[in-house]
């Protein structure tokens, strides 16, 4: 574990633009630029000083590479003296770097990732308070640095899911810490024993001398400043420039602007609180649960049509509906005085309902668990909070399905619009030559045939047009690009809930006395 310097992708693009094209192929800059960065690690393990120009010349300086490679180095270097603000190396924090000289081989078990356990909703809690204290000390624009890991129990399991932190800042493994990428060269695996489950990390591909053993975080935000100031240093050609996903861009919040706002969720939490209701009821049952005048008048008015005037036959459907809606509210009246109840005290309308919600919650994973030492997420919670986290569920469902057409609409539009551009520039072209032709240009190097310079006759090359194949293939990929992206905004819906609701047993069986369920599951 070593104290490390990384580039960002700014630095690494003006790199690339500033090597020579004329002996360096797009493979061998990358070659190049790989080469670059295992010196920068190989001399903070000798303990030496780091950086691009260290870099560049220990590698001009170097024996056995061949002269392009020499000719490279020299060309870094001669940028790193001519502006070494803007080529340097950042330090990126600590990190572990490979130094058998026969490398880490693919699938290799590298060891346990340690550290102190917290539920879902401690550990938010713990977050939020550590940000209060860097706020106090006016350190709040400071970018967290990350040592977790959550734990999330598969919904397949008879326990359901959830979701455990690992924090292993203080009492962590050596795994711990191990960098980001964006193009990592190991991950996370969670393992199951005996029913007892354990994080370990795990190559993903051979791990070469002096490269680091790296992790893709997969760490999200809501706040753009956060992810702004989380710049990435890990120079892969795939860097994503933040090592925090952004979650609260427009396309991905466009859904839950108009149907996942504060307002609905109140919404939602009211009617779980309110009598017993459906998990699907009809429209007039729904106002049957508040008996008033004006619901009963709601719910029987029937649309008219051609000017206004009655269909044959709406007074007698009027007098149908208004016949149910007294019904149902003269049943939900006689439940409450004292209808059938269970053991508990609960009607039998009450037992039906919760048992319809808690069979809906089981279908995605969200389970009670057994009646003895293993409980669900779902153990010990009211019956209104069963009924809330329903309807958060079917949001999340449906968000998904809308949210992927979405991604995948923008996709494809934002494709169209890049062809576009390219179009236009390729009539600009045209455009300026065939100006310059008509103006006397001098027509050295002009092209005999057309009178166009070869220049502007390669820089007017239109794009060929797509073809229904590559339409199809384009498509087809922005749909599994965008439904991978909404399922991972729906697996984080999830988490979030399953923290909530872990927060709410704990209020109700520790702070307010709950029953043995709820202080077992607690």
């Amino acid at each position: 574990m070593v104290a490390l310097k990384g580039v960002d992708a700014y630095t690494r693009e003006r790199i690339v633009e500033g090597l020579p094209a004329s002996y360096l192929t797009p493979q061998r800059q990358e070659a190049f630029l790989a080469k670059v960065m295992q010196a920068m690690r190989l001399l903070a393990v000798e303990g030496k000083e780091v950086g691009l120009d260290v870099a560049s010349k220990t590698l001009h300086e170097a024996e056995g590479l061949e002269v392009w490679m020499h000719k490279a180095a020299a060309a870094l270097m001669r940028m790193c003296a001519k502006d070494p603000i803007q080529f340097q190396a950042r330090s990126k924090g600590v990190g572990l770097i490979c130094v058998r000289p026969d490398g880490i081989p693919a699938g290799t078990y590298l060891g346990p990732y340690c550290g102190e356990v917290y539920p879902g909703w401690r550990w938010f809690e713990k977050e939020v308070a550590e940000q209060a204290v860097r706020r106090d000390v006016r350190d709040d624009a400071g970018v967290p640095i990350f040592y977790n890991a959550a734990v999330e129990r598969d919904g397949s399991d008879p326990r359901g899911y959830d979701v455990l932190f690992i924090d292993g800042a203080v009492k962590g493994s050596l795994l711990s810490r191990a960098s980001h990428s964006c193009e990592p060269n190991a991950e996370m695996r969670i393992r199951v024993r005996a029913g007892a489950y354990a994080v370990e990390m795990v190559t993903t591909q051979k791990v070469s001398y002096g490269e680091e053993v790296c992790w893709d975080y997969q760490c999200k935000t809501d706040s753009r400043e956060e992810m702004e100031g989380a710049i990435c240093y890990c120079g892969s050609q795939g860097c994503r420039v933040s090592y925090l996903h952004y979650c609260g861009a427009s396309d991905l919040a466009s859904h839950l602007r108009g149907r996942g706002t504060p307002a609905h969720a109140t919404a939602a939490l009211l009617r779980a609180c309110g009598p017993h209701t459906s998990l699907n009821p009809r429209p007039h049952a729904c106002l049957a649960n508040a008996a008033t005048p004006a619901a009963v008048a709601a719910a029987t008015s029937v649309p008219r049509s051609g000017g206004g005037r009655p269909k044959k036959g709406d007074e007698r459907i009027k007098a149908k509906a208004k016949a149910e809606v007294e019904a149902e509210a003269e049943a939900e009246a006689s439940a409450g005085d004292g209808g059938d109840t269970g053991a508990d005290g609960a009607s039998s309308e009450e037992v039906d309902d919760e048992r319809a919600v808690v069979q809906a919650l089981a279908v995605k994973g969200l389970k009670e668990g057994d009646q003895g030492d293993a409980p669900g997420l779902l153990r010990g919670l009211p019956l209104w909070a069963k009924r809330f986290a329903a309807s958060c569920v079917a949001y999340i469902a449906e968000e998904k399905v809308a949210l992927a057409e979405t991604l995948a609409a923008t996709a494809m539009a934002t494709a169209a619009e890049a062809r576009a551009s390219a179009a236009a520039a390729v009539m600009d072209a045209e455009a300026m030559d065939a100006a310059a032709t008509a103006g006397g240009e001098d027509t050295k190097g002009k092209d005999v045939k057309d009178g166009r310079s070869t220049k502007a006759k390669a820089r007017a090359s239109p794009p060929p047009p797509q073809t229904a194949e590559e339409a199809a293939a384009e498509a087809a990929a922005a749909k599994i690009q965008a439904e991978a992206e909404a399922a991972g905004v729906a697996d984080g819906r999830v988490q979030s809930l399953a923290v909530t609701l872990d927060k709410v047993r704990h209020v109700l069986a520790v702070q307010l006395g709950g029953d043995d369920d709820a202080r077992i599951a607690a």
